[in-house]
């Protein structure tokens, strides 16, 4: 080395600095030999068990080192004593040893793991905190909104059901429902107020229709309850004869009217009336064929020869015409019969239809009139010239029933409901016609019912489209004895279960109401009664109702039309 660096050749000068760049190498390598061997440690192993998310979003990094922190997951709990050491490696020239010494440093994890423990537990009790502040003021704010919102909400619904509940609509006419708001809880309110109101001046008037069918009732033979207002039967029963009618208004005053009367020892008049519409107009003409009628007859001498009821009729048609009630008419059949023979002298005004049972062959067959127009509809000159009023004999065998009655009675409608109740309605019978969404009672079904009876037989009651599957509704008239007055109570209680139905939604609100005479005819022939009527309750108004019994848990269709039946039968 020393020979070449005295020579100032170019050969020389090159080999000296391919010496020197080589030396440069290896102290390079030997240096960096001496830094990896020195470099720091730890006794056990401190590792930080982080993932790498340099590639994530920062909400997401930022995220996840939160979770770190209050998790613990950066330090081991289970080692809390950590030793870090690092060897001190340096060359000197012309000295052979490199290892001069190590730096230790003891380090403890356990304050930082308790300061992270100490931190996460406030942070759970801020988080509780502030979620319970949360929670107050949400019940806080839930009260006023109920003292807002929910308590007029509550005042309404509790006024609708004691409006709901009050038997006498009447005592409610000084009631309001008194909501402080300005919202459109109190227009509701105030429209309920109006209603309810409204519904006070509606029973009012309701109290005086009932007082005028108390009157209508005067005129019609009933018998009189134990409460003094009169039921909704009436009776003459002699050796020789029996009659029994029945009477149930529908709504209201109407203008149904039946009467029988002796005349002598020998002779009885009856007569049955329907009046077309209801209300006062209805009942003001029913009131006057009852008076024309009892008036004929009150002084009328029955030894002057046979009777010819054709006047009388003339004289009721002149009657209700004169009146001039638009679109009202009379319709009724009226007779006299002698007991002892049987022969009845019978005239009618638009009801042509005779209703008689034969005893001998056991069937319930109807004979036509001559056709002529109800009383009303004419003056008399029109009568007598187009269809005169006439009169007709017929002889009633012991036995034969002269059975009399109204259209509420064959045309009684009860609703056409599916499998689930709801009302259904069939295609119409022909072109332009209204859909059909009920059955009526029928002929057939008045036949039937008539001749199971006086035959002391059963009766099924078939309801097309009966949503009741299976159904049997079936009566047994085999302890009844075969007179007028089964007849007439058998076909009441039928047409009664004819509208009621057993609907699987009703419960206590829903009531009927029951003619005692006609609940007492059900309970002895009535195969399902004890499933039926099964929910008797208090009469909640005995007073306006003293000869009903109420039932709940039970529908009805509603009855169209009064029920006005006579049945006469010839002993």
């Amino acid at each position: 080395a020393r020979s070449l660096v005295s020579r100032t050749d170019a050969a020389s000068q090159a080999s000296i600095r391919d010496t020197q760049d080589a030396i440069r190498t290896l102290q390079e390598q030997f240096n960096e030999r001496l830094f990896s061997l020195s470099r720091m440690g730890t006794y056990p192993e401190f590792r930080i068990a982080r993932e790498d998310r340099s590639g994530e979003p920062w909400y997401k990094r930022g995220y996840y080192m939160m979770r770190d922190i209050v998790t613990t997951r950066i330090l081991n709990p289970d080692i809390v004593h950590y030793t870090f050491y690092k060897p001190v490696l340096y060359r000197t020239t012309g000295v052979n040893t490199y290892y001069r010494g190590l730096v230790r440093l003891g380090v403890s994890t356990e304050t930082i793991l308790a300061q992270l423990s100490t931190s996460r537990r406030i942070v759970v009790l801020i988080t509780a905190g502030i979620a319970l502040l949360a929670v107050v003021i949400g019940v806080v704010g839930a009260m006023i909104l109920a003292s807002i919102t929910i308590i007029p909400i509550r005042r309404l619904v509790q006024g609708v059901e004691k409006i709901s509940a009050t038997e006498d609509k009447e005592s409610l006419r000084d009631y309001s429902i008194d909501v402080k708001t300005r919202d459109e809880i109190n227009d509701l309110a105030e429209a309920i107020n109006q209603m309810t109101h409204g519904l006070a001046r509606a029973a009012a008037a309701s109290k005086d229709l009932t007082v005028g069918k108390e009157i209508q009732k005067m005129f019609i033979p009933l018998e009189i309850g134990s409460s003094g207002k009169k039921m909704t039967t009436g009776k003459i029963e002699t050796p020789q004869i029996e009659f029994f009618g029945y009477y149930e208004g529908a709504k209201g005053v109407s203008g149904d009217y039946f009467e029988y009367r002796k005349l002598d020892e020998d002779n009885y008049a009856f007569i049955k009336c329907d009046v077309s519409g209801k209300g006062v107009p209805a009942a003001l003409i029913m009131v006057q064929v009852a008076t024309v009628f009892i008036s004929y007859f009150k002084d009328h001498d029955m030894t002057k020869g046979r009777v010819n009821m054709v006047p009388l009729l003339y004289r009721i048609n002149d009657i209700v015409e004169s009146l001039g009630f638009k679109g009202r008419f009379a319709a009724m059949t009226l007779g006299v019969l002698n007991v002892k023979t049987g022969i009845s002298n019978v005239t009618h005004a638009g009801d042509r239809v005779l209703n008689i049972y034969d005893s001998a062959k056991k069937t319930f067959a109807q004979r036509l009139m001559n056709d002529s127009p109800a009383t009303g509809v004419f003056p008399n000159f029109m009568v007598e010239m187009k269809s005169p009023f006439e009169q007709t004999q017929i002889r009633l065998n012991p036995g034969d029933i002269n059975m009399l009655f109204t259209d509420g009675v064959e045309e009684s409608h009860r609703k056409l409901r599916r499998p689930n109740f709801e009302v259904m309605q069939l295609p119409p019978a022909k072109e332009g016609d209204e859909p059909i969404e009920d059955e009526m009672l029928g002929n057939d079904r008045i036949k039937s019912i008539f001749e199971s009876a006086m035959d002391q037989g059963k009766f099924l009651l078939e309801k097309m489209d009966n949503p009741v599957p299976n159904e049997q509704l079936v009566f047994d008239f085999s302890g009844c004895e075969p007179t007028a007055e089964t007849v007439v109570k058998a076909l009441v209680s039928v047409e009664k279960l004819w509208r009621i139905y057993p609907h699987p939604s009703a419960n206590e609100t829903n009531r009927v109401m029951v003619d005692k005479v006609v609940d007492d005819f059900l309970k002895k022939t009535f195969s399902l009664y004890s499933m039926y009527f099964s929910h008797p309750i208090e009469n909640p108004n005995p007073e306006e109702y003293p000869n009903y019994n109420f039932y709940t848990h039970l529908m009805e269709d509603d009855q169209y039309d009064d029920l006005t039946l006579l049945a006469v039968r010839k002993k």
